[in-house]
C-alpha cells in the first residue's frame, strides 16, 4: 500500500480523470476504458482517477461505479497512481467503499462532500467527521474535492488534524483555487479540475497539476506543455495551450451537447473509445463527427 505522504509525492503533471465511455447499447465500455488507460500510461501521464463529475458517477450505479474502478485499479497495474473517486454518499456507504478500494490496492481515496439540499444544516463539526471518520476506518492517502463548501477554516481543521489528507481537487474556480493554494500548497498537493490556462497561471502558487482532457487521447500535447512550463519555457507552454486547449473548449463549450459529448466524440475519432452517451444526454451524429473531424485536421492531429 503507497503511503500518503508518498501519494502526494506522486500527485503532479497532467492527470487523467476517467471519461467513463458507453457502448451503443448504453453499457459501460469498460474495453474502453482500458484503452483510455493505455492511451495516458503509454503517452507517460502517471496519475489516473476517476471523478464524480467526468467519470459520471451521477449515471452509474453503485455496482458499475465499483466495477469501474476495479478495472481502473486491476488495467493500470501499477503503471500509474490510481485515485479513487467518490460521491457524496453518507458516511457508511462511503466507508464501505473506501474498505472496496484499500481491497483492490488503488493508492488514493479522493472524497467528494458538497451542499446537496438534505446536507444544508451541516455543522462543521459533522463535516469535519465526515473525513475523519473515513481515515480512521482506512489506511489510504485522501485527497479532498475543494469546492465552496469546504472553506478556509474547515480545510485547516483538516490538514491540522487528518495527516491521511494529502492533496486537494480543485473545484471551486478561480478565487478559491487561489486561496487555497496560497493557504495549503505547502502542505497539500493541490491540482486544478482542468484547462491548460488555470494551470499557467497557478503553477507560481504551487499548484502541482492539472486534469486534462488531451490524456486521453492526445497525451503528448498535455505531457509536452507541463514540461515544458516546469522547465521555465512559459512561452512555449502558453503556444501549447492556444493552439491546442483553447480550439478543443471553444468548440466543446459552444456545441449545445456540451463538453462531455465533444469528449466522447473525440475519442472516437482518435480510435480510443466509442461517442454514445446515455440518454437523456445527446450522442454526436454522423454529421457532428465530420464537423469534429474537421477541427483536428485543421489542429494537424487527424
Amino acid at each position: 500500500m503507497m503511503e500518503p505522504e508518498e501519494l502526494k509525492k506522486r500527485i503532479k503533471g497532467p492527470i487523467v480523470s476517467i471519461p467513463t465511455p458507453f457502448t451503443a447499447k448504453h453499457d459501460v465500455d469498460y474495453e474502453g476504458v482500458k484503452r483510455i488507460i493505455d492511451v495516458a500510461v503509454e503517452g507517460s501521464v502517471k496519475v489516473v482517477l476517476t471523478t464524480a463529475g467526468d467519470s459520471q458517477f451521477g449515471i452509474l450505479s453503485m455496482e458499475e461505479i465499483k466495477e469501474l474502478t476495479k478495472v481502473v485499479v486491476e488495467h493500470t497495474a501499477g503503471r500509474a497512481t490510481v485515485i479513487a473517486g467518490t460521491l457524496p454518499w453518507w458516511t457508511g456507504r462511503l466507508i464501505e467503499f473506501a474498505r472496496y478500494v484499500e481491497g483492490l490496492g488503488a493508492d488514493g481515496l479522493m472524497v467528494l462532500l458538497t451542499a446537496a439540499p438534505f446536507r444544508q444544516d451541516l455543522t462543521e463539526d459533522a463535516k469535519f467527521r465526515y473525513f475523519e471518520d473515513v481515515a480512521d476506518a482506512v489506511d489510504l492517502g485522501m485527497v479532498i474535492q475543494g469546492h465552496q463548501y469546504l472553506q478556509i477554516p474547515l480545510v485547516q481543521r483538516i490538514t491540522d488534524e487528518i495527516p491521511q489528507v494529502v492533496g486537494m481537487k480543485e473545484d471551486g474556480g478561480d478565487s478559491y483555487y487561489y486561496n487555497m493554494l496560497t493557504r495549503f500548497s505547502k502542505r497539500l498537493a493541490i491540482f486544478c479540475g482542468g484547462q491548460k490556462w488555470r494551470f499557467l497561471y497557478a503553477y507560481p502558487y504551487g499548484s502541482v497539476g492539472y486534469l486534462t482532457c488531451y490524456g486521453t487521447f492526445q497525451p503528448k500535447i498535455a505531457v509536452e506543455f507541463y514540461d515544458q512550463l516546469v522547465s521555465g519555457n512559459v512561452k512555449r507552454a502558453l503556444e501549447i495551450e492556444r493552439s491546442y486547449d483553447q480550439p478543443f473548449f471553444n468548440y466543446a463549450l459552444n456545441s449545445p451537447k456540451g463538453l462531455q459529448a465533444t469528449w466522447s466524440a473525440t475519442m472516437e475519432l482518435f480510435s480510443v473509445a466509442e461517442r454514445w452517451m446515455r440518454p437523456p444526454a445527446e450522442s454526436f451524429t454522423q454529421k457532428d463527427m465530420e464537423k469534429l473531424r474537421e477541427l483536428y485536421v485543421e489542429l494537424g492531429l487527424l
